[in-house]
């Protein structure tokens, strides 16, 4: 006769197979976004095209938010179709309209454009249902006086802080944002001072402290994304007669888009 304790885990491993079983033919649109990660906007509007390429309807949830969530200001954006339903196989746009004013016109502004994939009402009884949400960077770009190439080459490093918490302060002196990926700190000797850092995004014309515990950083190697979500490699060698950083430079010969 089999024992409490053995009919508790048979009871969990049945639970545990059932919801498996409802999750694998539950309805879940596959969205395609035209390729992109990120969405630069230039202008008063915007198209986003929307490809479902699942086998079922879908229905979406469409939002926009601003990226600093501190902020409480009025959102001057907006969106055509905040609910869409796709049909299997079909394409759709969205609009972004921007009414021309409340957004900087000397710096780009992020926001967040946020999707959400309703599930259909399920057919069977104990089936469980995941609601899935896409996170999109987008960043109002007005007319500005220098490139993005332009804004690379001028984010400069600096050494600060004393011996016990010393950190590397990030200056981005153009009107752009950004977003750097899996950065290292090296030490004289080329080895990382701990684990990368996956993400890393610097508002313009600001500042950013990164900590180098126990660490006298020499190097940082690091990934510039582009406007297409391409990464584009990175070495910085911090000076050893001062706190200036040298100006960057490709790790190898590159294109970029």
């Amino acid at each position: 006769m089999t024992n409490p304790l053995a009919r508790t885990v048979l009871r969990l491993l049945a639970l545990l197979v059932l919801a498996l079983a409802a999750l694998a033919p539950a309805a879940r649109a596959e969205l395609y976004f035209d390729g992109k990660n990120r969405f630069i906007m230039e202008g008063t509007r915007m198209r986003l095209p929307i490809t479902n390429q699942a086998v079922h309807p879908a229905l979406l949830h469409l939002s926009l938010d601003w990226g600093d969530e501190e902020s409480q200001a009025p959102l001057p954006l907006a969106l055509s179709r905040p609910l869409l339903k796709l049909l299997a196989g079909q394409q759709a746009h969205v609009d972004v309209f921007y009414q021309g004013e409340g957004l900087p016109t000397d710096r780009e502004s992020y926001l967040l454009l946020r999707i959400l994939d309703v599930p259909q009402a399920p057919h069977a009884d104990n089936t469980m249902q995941l609601a899935l949400r896409h996170h999109f960077k987008l960043f109002y770009r007005p007319p500005l006086p220098t490139t993005r190439e332009q804004a690379w080459a001028s984010l400069s490093w600096e050494r600060s802080g004393d011996g016990d918490t010393p950190v590397l302060l990030a200056r981005n002196p153009s009107p752009y944002y950004l977003t750097l990926g899996h950065l290292e700190i090296l030490d004289a000797s080329g080895q990382p001072c701990g684990d990368p850092r996956e993400h890393l995004m610097i508002a313009p014309y600001s500042s950013q402290s990164l900590p180098a515990p126990g660490c006298h950083a020499a190097q940082l190697r690091y990934q510039l994304i582009s406007d297409a979500g391409n990464p584009h490699a990175r070495v910085f060698t911090l000076s050893t007669s001062g706190h200036d950083a040298t100006a960057s430079r490709p790790a190898l010969p590159e294109k970029q888009p």
